[in-house]
């Protein structure tokens, strides 16, 4: 916890080193003034980066999905240190992608799903797969995962008549 004294500005970027931001935050305002008053209407807490914890890894294969198949794309993360938090995007066309389940598989083979096979008759697959919204990425932020090394998706077409293709997917990962 780190008190910002009064002449200070609001907005002072406070470092305190690395450390998490998940959490409740608390702020606290304290009067020290015996004659005025005043409300606080609201306050806003914004957390970034430094760009040495960030990595991004994009790769756009282009590859067609197979009627009834399956298709394994790899991205090979040259980087180090653990991961602390993912961000997934993905470009799929498709045009019933209630067909497709797309599994990404971490360095040391741990698989989880960011596509279940949901969306009915709704076409593609355009979208950005974050821990808050795809319970699943949780379980490579306990502290284990190295982001080193190959990363793979692995999509799957569970159906027939329908077809696509994996246009691109992108990793951010963050240690």
């Amino acid at each position: 916890r780190q008190l910002v004294p009064a002449a200070e500005p609001v907005a002072k970027r406070l470092r305190a080193g690395r450390f998490s931001a998940a959490g409740t935050s608390c702020l606290q305002v304290r009067d020290l003034a015996s004659a005025d008053t005043g409300t606080l209407n609201s306050w806003t807490l914004t957390l970034g980066l430094d760009a040495g914890d960030r990595t991004e890894w994009e790769v756009s294969p282009g590859i067609a999905i197979p009627d009834g198949g399956s298709i394994t794309s790899s991205n090979d993360v040259d980087g180090s240190g653990v991961l602390a938090d993912i961000v997934v995007e993905l470009d799929i066309t498709h045009t019933w992608r209630g067909d497709l389940s797309v599994e990404l598989e971490e360095p040391s083979g741990e698989k989880v799903a960011l596509h279940a096979r949901g969306g009915g008759s709704a076409d593609h697959i355009q979208r950005t797969f974050r821990p808050a919204d795809t319970p699943a990425l949780n379980s490579l932020l306990d502290g284990s995962i190295e982001i080193n090394g190959e990363w793979k998706l692995h999509v799957r077409d569970n159906a027939r008549e329908d077809v696509g293709k994996l246009n691109r997917w992108k990793l951010t990962l963050l240690r």
